[in-house]
């Protein structure tokens, strides 16, 4: 049997460019915390919040008269305790949403229901911009849900949150926080966070990132603690957020890579940690932490398969860049499949943030000089 022979040629959209950091004098500590006014924004978040369990059983006192018997009864869930939470029947037949928005199991005085924005069959519904209002500490909070009803339950994304342009140390940032209507500030809420730096470096194939909240915050040679709190204005709620330097119980760590942009961590209080842009030498609170994200250049996320630890004794935190493309091949029958995978110095692999079209790597398989076979890889 002959033996056919392929050269596989990649042309990939990966073009990283070394970011190095410019040399220069990093502007001292403030005296105090930094203290900025988010203002709220009804979209452009998306944080997941879970249904009740599904085998809770939710029991109305009172509930309107439905189209039939194809209703669906869950909860939107509040926090973490299983009694927490806002009740809602979907009737399917009609596509109607009620809501106990003041909890008190009667799901007949909280006004009229609210028309599905897309009814998918008779099991599975879509409910966009649902306002709910929640008293946290007195505060009232107002908040910017969609709403998904399914046969085995329901689940909620909060797509209001706060956001405001400030600036720290000099550096002009955009900030923005959304809550996964709890109202205390955690893992599960979203953190944004953008400036210049990475719209310079940000290609094609990224986007502006959606994080996990951090407690943390390292940012051009600076240690802050960042906590926030709701804040009542007039006629609306605004969050207060502090970053406050820390100088006191740090230890030094080593970073080593190419294009990194973002490292996310934890320690071992859960909680996380964000070194923007990392430099050869930086100094964060002692502890315990593992890397749980690299991101490169703003515009591809990786996430390490083993855990990384970095502790005072090892604090050489080594990832990102230089990266290569790796292309593997396996035959089965008449079929050549092949696997690309853009790995990182520590063999993570990384995605770019879009999955356009265009951002996908190229292959061209060639037989002998003629080009047989174009095409573009699949990520994941």
């Amino acid at each position: 049997m002959s033996h056919m022979q392929c050269r596989i040629t990649i042309v990939a959209t990966v073009c990283l460019l070394c970011a190095g950091a410019l040399s220069q004098d990093l502007p001292p500590y403030p005296d105090g915390p930094l203290e900025f006014l988010l203002n709220p924004v009804e979209n452009g978040f998306s944080v997941f919040s879970f249904g009740a369990e599904p085998d809770t059983e939710i029991v109305f006192k009172k509930e309107p008269e439905y189209s039939g018997d194809n209703v669906y009864r869950n909860a939107i869930r509040l926090g973490g305790s299983a009694s927490d939470f806002i009740g809602l029947a979907c009737d399917m037949d009609a596509g109607m949403l009620y809501i106990d928005r003041n909890r008190n199991l009667d799901l007949t005085d909280d006004g009229p229901g609210l028309k599905t924005t897309d009814l998918y069959g008779i099991d599975y519904a879509r409910f966009t911009n649902v306002r709910l209002e929640q008293l946290h500490d007195t505060i009232p909070v107002q908040y910017t849900l969609d709403v998904y009803v399914y046969s085995g339950g329901s689940y909620s994304l909060v797509r209001s949150g706060w956001m405001g342009d400030i600036e720290i140390a000099g550096i002009p940032c955009t900030l923005g926080i959304a809550d996964n209507l709890d109202g205390t500030w955690g893992s599960g809420d979203e953190f944004r966070f953008d400036r210049e730096r990475n719209w310079e470096a940000r290609l094609s194939c990224g986007k502006e990132d959606s994080l996990s909240l951090p407690k943390w915050l390292w940012l051009e040679g600076h240690l802050y603690c960042m906590e926030s709190d709701f804040r009542l204005m007039d006629g609306y709620t605004a969050l207060a957020v502090s970053l406050t330097p820390v100088t006191e119980n740090l230890m030094d760590i080593t970073f080593e890579g190419q294009f990194v942009s973002r490292v996310m961590m934890t320690n071992e209080s859960r909680e996380w940690v964000l070194l923007d842009w990392p430099q050869a030498a930086m100094r964060i609170q002692a502890g315990n932490y593992n890397v749980q994200r690299i991101d490169l250049l703003d515009s591809f996320s990786g996430y390490p398969r083993y855990e990384r630890e970095i502790t005072a004794q090892h604090n050489v935190l080594k990832t990102g860049g230089p990266v290569k493309q790796t292309v593997t091949a396996s035959r089965e029958g008449v079929n050549l499949n092949l696997n690309y995978a853009l790995k990182g110095a520590d063999q993570t692999d990384y995605s770019p943030d879009m999955l356009s079209r265009e951002a996908r790597a190229r292959f061209e398989i060639y037989l002998g000089e003629r080009c047989v076979r174009t095409g573009q890889f699949e990520y994941g």
